[in-house]
């Protein structure tokens, strides 16, 4: 933590001397504060996302969200959401004999994050987060995030949704699991010819006449209709 400060502290001594030049350097000074945000943004990242405090991780993710809404996608940005994507899970710090950072809220923002910077890096970790995450409300962001990136080589995206859903199904149905994961395969659905594999289908049969609220119930057969009504 003692590290932490002495970074912010030269951070805002850099911010101090930078807007303190004369504001008639224009168009050069905005791009120099420009690049001085990225820098700070990605040592506050970087130090930050390390922190065994969740506290700690919540000021990272909300850099990082700022920065992500600024157009930023830099290699800090991916490294951190890396390694905040599979804390607790996979990546975990045993003190005592009792996992200390495990923060599923984390991981769920985290995910959210993932969405927003798109592309085949966040995809990526997304599919390893789908496969390694225990819980449903994780697994709802990580469902909603791969369908902001939009990605499905292959299908198997929707094939390995299709099992991560399928899990709960058998043992806990979770509505809004159920709803992410409906509104995934449409889409996924208009861009593949109306076609889901055949485990998919049998998915969206159990969740018709599942242990789901009435609306995901419904979902789930309207959205087998449209698939009959496009191949019979």
């Amino acid at each position: 933590m003692r590290k932490l400060i002495g970074f912010v502290t030269l951070a805002l001594i850099a911010v101090a001397l930078l807007t303190g030049q004369d504001s008639r350097g224009g168009r050069g000074i905005a791009l120099e504060e420009s690049y001085l945000q990225e820098s700070i943004d990605s040592m506050l990242i970087r130090e930050q996302s390390r922190s065994e405090s969740r506290e700690v991780k919540e000021s990272a993710l909300a850099t990082i969200e700022a920065a992500l809404q600024r157009g930023a996608r830099n290699e800090e940005i991916r490294i951190a959401l890396e390694t905040m994507s599979l804390e607790g899970i996979v990546n975990r710090t045993m003190k005592d004999g009792v996992i200390v950072n495990n923060f599923p809220d984390i991981r769920s923002r985290t995910a959210r994050c993932l969405g927003i910077m798109g592309g085949t890096q966040a995809y990526t970790i997304l599919i390893r987060m789908l496969g390694a995450e225990t819980q449903a409300f994780v697994l709802t962001e990580v469902v909603n995030a791969l369908m902001a990136v939009g990605l499905n080589p292959n299908n198997e995206t929707v094939k390995l949704i299709t099992k991560r859903v399928r899990h709960f199904d058998v043992t806990l149905p979770d509505n809004l699991l159920a709803f992410a994961a409906l509104r995934a395969y449409e889409r996924f659905a208009s861009e593949n010819g109306w076609r889901l594999d055949t485990d998919t289908e049998a998915l969206l049969v159990s969740i018709s006449n599942g242990r789901y609220h009435p609306m995901a119930c419904a979902s789930a057969r309207d959205l087998l209709d449209k698939l009959r009504s496009y191949h019979g």
